[in-house]
């Protein structure tokens, strides 16, 4: 229960919880005169990676309120006064602290982006004793900040209030992987056979400085909807024999890809190590919708005839579609716990891979972690998505180094299609933890609304569709270990095992 407080009178009032699938989605009490209004708050993302502790400490509070920035009440502030209140933030003992969002935040300036990244990673590396919540504005919020603003000093005539108890790990994470097939020419149904194979790969989920404010438009809902295309126009080539490639197509969408690749790693150590051994090449698709230029990053430099052509056909197209494109080799630190890009999962297994992808320069998945990712740009995105087919097709049917475009007229990339399932995927909170909760929780992953439809819609395309569910490891003390061993097996559906600890981010309730 929560109790609003006016003038030291308290007004009893129980608070209606918004919560989704146990996650807290904080209800703040403002009391005017002898009556209590309620907002929905997003709290700050905390999280543990081994003794280091990270994030917003703290769930509950009852404080007055102030725009003061001296106050030791709740501090409100808007989102673009947070980046130059900082250093008082971190140095100052408040009560708590309420960050007022624009309601559109794609409009901010680039400036206003800028210092706001800046400001979001200096969250995510502290340890904050106080809780740090955001609300969207709204005609209701912006008159709360008004009352508040208009008062010379800190007063207790406006208070807020969070009065929930304190939240327990979300460890160990449950995930959920989606394969599907197209079997090249002359291919045994499902296995493949012999032949070659080309996997394009697209993590789903996503990681946000405010977990149940993260829907990666960019980080990865790009890269799935492009993937889901691409197995739209391939189906349509293989599903008459005279125009099946010569290679077999595997589609997979793991889970836990901000999660150090964990979904990744389990399907690489459980999938049939024949399957493994024909995977030629492993195309990773990772934010691909906004930046105007692509950055192909590979690991080790090709030496198979095959891949060294496959490898030249994306300079090439990348030239006859005016797409700025760069190959960006680094090689992996084996040292290094963090796995920066997808297709260094593969690697490691000795498969080549590469990651396609908008973004230069490699990131920690924390640092991936960002309330900006709420669009793309739909021009650049299906420019890309034609860019990968083509290239894919040219090097499946061996057309290098000729000009001609393989998907139109009835084999034309479907924008609408595309645009749909875009909007279908940031609508959804996209953090693995929200999909698919914890191995105690009641949650159904063949049930989860996402994931349930991202499988629905693969099936269409594809000869076969498996999903890989997984009960994580009873790990406890880092964010990035995959689990190793096989919980249960039932019909081509297993487990995986993903460790993880992110305190409060979901209360058990």
């Amino acid at each position: 229960g929560i109790n609003a407080e006016y003038g030291g009178r308290k007004t009893p009032q129980m608070a209606t919880l918004a919560v989704l699938r146990r996650v807290i989605v904080a209800a703040l009490l403002l009391s005017l005169a002898t009556a209590s209004q309620q907002i929905t708050a997003h709290r700050l993302l905390q999280y543990d990676r081994g003794v280091s502790l990270h994030g917003s400490r703290n769930v509950w509070f009852k404080a007055p309120a102030s725009t003061r920035s001296d106050t030791a009440g709740v501090l409100m502030l808007r989102m673009q006064q947070l980046p130059a209140s900082l250093p008082d933030l971190l140095n100052k003992s408040c009560s708590a602290v309420l960050v007022i969002l624009p309601e559109k935040l794609n409009q901010l300036s680039e400036e206003s982006k800028n210092d706001w990244r800046a400001a979001e990673r200096v969250l995510l590396q502290q340890q904050l004793n106080m809780p740090v919540y955001f609300t969207r504005s709204s005609p209701q919020v912006e008159e709360i900040y008004a009352h508040v603003a208009a008062e010379s000093s800190t007063t207790d005539e406006y208070q807020l209030s969070v009065n929930e108890g304190e939240a327990s790990p979300i460890s160990p994470v449950l995930g959920a992987n989606l394969q599907g097939w197209l079997d090249g020419a002359g291919a045994d149904s499902g296995a493949g056979g012999s032949l070659p194979t080309l996997a394009i790969v697209a993590h789903y989920d996503s990681i946000g400085v405010v977990p149940s404010l993260s829907h990666g438009a960019d980080d990865n809902g790009s890269g799935v909807v492009a993937l889901l295309e691409l197995a739209r126009l391939f189906s349509k080539l293989y599903k008459r024999i005279r125009t099946q490639g010569k290679y077999n197509l595997l589609f997979l969408l793991p889970g836990a890809g901000r999660i150090n690749f964990s979904g990744t790693k389990y399907w690489l150590e459980e999938v049939d190590p024949q399957l493994l051994q024909n995977v030629e090449f492993a195309l990773c698709l990772d934010s691909i919708g906004q930046a105007n230029g692509l950055h192909f990053h590979v690991s080790k430099r090709p030496k198979d005839p095959e891949t060294v052509r496959l490898f030249t056909e994306f300079k090439r197209t990348a030239l006859e579609m005016s797409i700025p494109f760069d190959v960006t080799h680094r090689k992996i630190d084996l040292s290094d716990p963090e796995v920066y890009w997808q297709h260094e999962v593969f690697s490691r297994k000795r498969v080549l891979g590469a990651t396609l992808s908008g973004h230069q320069h490699p990131k920690s998945s924390f640092e991936h972690a960002t309330l900006l990712d709420v669009n793309v740009d739909m021009n650049i995105l299906e420019r890309n998505i034609i860019f990968v087919a083509e290239v894919v097709a040219r090097h499946i049917y061996d057309l290098q180094g000729k000009d001609r475009v393989v998907f139109k007229d009835s084999l034309a990339f479907n924008p609408q299609f595309v645009q749909a399932w875009h909007s279908v995927l940031v609508q959804e909170n996209s953090m693995q933890a929200y999909l698919t909760g914890d191995k105690d929780g009641d949650k159904d992953i063949e049930s989860v609304k996402l994931i349930e439809a991202l499988e629905s819609v693969l099936s269409k395309y594809v000869n076969s569709c498996l999903l890989y569910t997984s009960d994580a490891a009873d790990e406890e003390d880092s964010v990035d270990l995959g689990g190793r061993r096989i919980i249960k097996k039932k019909k081509k559906r297993y487990k995986w095992e993903v460790g993880l600890v992110i305190v409060n981010m979901l209360q058990r309730i």
